[in-house]
């Protein structure tokens, strides 16, 4: 993250509270934006009116609501408690026999927003949200390597399966990313594909494609727009690309699952 500077830090301070008997939490839903060019601090206090100019320059972003505020606390202390204990496992790891003949697949089964896009929480189809973790670390896997081919969850199973020398299974899904593994500039052919109840989403190294079921699309290229703010879907020169991507989407995909409807009653 930032780091403020003492002199702004004090200005940052007077701005937000301009009167020490005030605070401003008492308000619930009042966010605050800030961005900093230098020394200049600027609040703004709707971010409805907030342009994607200003917004690129985006460097500290300050949520004034103590429920948002408490969150962000937990989740940050989810992320040390985690990196602790996996620390804590792979330390045991090292000390025993079975160091040089254990592979280890480290992942988490979604993204998360924290206010990008005016986004929170899980439920899009954008790259905070469909991107998550995924670390490997194995025999003649080379250590602190790092691969931006994209793949999905789904591929984890079957990367297993060849790393271990197990026969795949008939009809499996994915597909197994062991060839990076071993050279991480090695291309795929598959994109990462991301479903959730609202359409689908193709991400290729450069590019991310989003379908939806209302007949609605994007279209992003990281190369040039790696925050996603710039959906290039209309784009006529980019017919072509979109068409390659769009070939991805399932054609016929499962019934979008219905919420759970809680415990029935006994009878």
């Amino acid at each position: 993250g930032a780091t403020v500077p003492a002199a702004v830090g004090e200005v940052l301070a007077e701005k937000l509270f301009p009167d020490p008997a005030g605070d401003l939490r008492a308000s619930r839903v009042l966010t605050i934006l800030v961005v900093l060019r230098g020394q200049e601090v600027v609040v703004v206090h709707d971010l409805h009116q907030v342009g994607r100019t200003l917004l690129a320059h985006l460097a500290l972003l300050v949520v004034v609501d103590d429920d948002l505020a408490v969150q962000l606390e937990a989740d940050a202390l989810d992320c040390r408690g985690i990196g602790s204990i996996v620390g804590i496992l792979l330390d045991a790891l090292d000390a025993s026999p079975y160091k040089d003949n254990t592979i280890i697949m480290l992942w988490s089964d979604h993204g998360w927003h924290l206010g990008e896009k005016f986004a929170w929480s899980k439920f899009t189809l954008w790259e905070e949200s469909a991107r998550c973790v995924l670390i490997c670390a194995a025999p003649g896997v080379a250590a602190g390597t790092r691969c931006n081919q994209p793949v999905s969850l789904l591929d984890v199973y079957p990367s297993l399966l060849e790393m271990c020398n197990l026969p795949a299974k008939a009809g499996q899904a994915g597909e197994s990313f062991l060839p990076q593994l071993k050279d991480p500039s090695r291309k795929r052919a598959q994109p990462a594909v991301t479903a959730n109840p609202r359409g689908f989403s193709v991400r290729t190294e450069r590019w991310r494609y989003i379908w939806y079921y209302d007949g609605s699309e994007e279209l992003y290229d990281h190369d040039k727009d790696p925050m996603e703010w710039d959906n290039l879907a209309g784009k006529v020169e980019l017919a072509v690309t979109k068409d390659t991507l769009k070939a991805f989407v399932p054609k016929h995909p499962m019934p979008t699952r219905k919420p759970d409807a809680g415990p029935k009653a006994k009878a």
